[in-house]
């Protein structure tokens, strides 16, 4: 069994030549959405700094697309120590992020 994403098509309520619904489909400034983004990743760069060495690594090596395999071999611990960091580094992450004031 397989998923896959299916975009929402685009829905107008109400007569045709009336839309009601059409700002339900408008977003914001995309530049907006940029410096968001900027702002969003440099608050996640910052608390993977804070990071202990190990898991630094985990995470970077991670964010490269790197196996669990290769991860074990590089740091010398079990795939399946390798997700159990890789789950706390992500809740530990998530929680220095959500602390932190925006």
């Amino acid at each position: 069994m397989s998923f896959r994403y299916i975009e929402p098509s685009r829905v107008v309520i109400g007569y045709a030549d009336e839309p009601v619904a059409e700002h339900l489909w408008r977003h914001k400034d995309p530049a907006d959405d940029t410096v968001d983004l900027s702002e969003r990743s440099e608050r996640l760069y910052a608390a993977i700094d804070r990071l202990g060495d190990v898991d630094r690594m985990l995470v970077t090596m991670y964010l490269d697309d790197r196996s669990y395999r290769e991860m074990a071999e590089v740091i010398g611990i079990s795939e399946s120590h390798v997700g159990v960091k890789l789950h706390r580094i992500r809740k530990a992450l998530a929680r220095s992020l959500a602390e932190e004031p925006v």
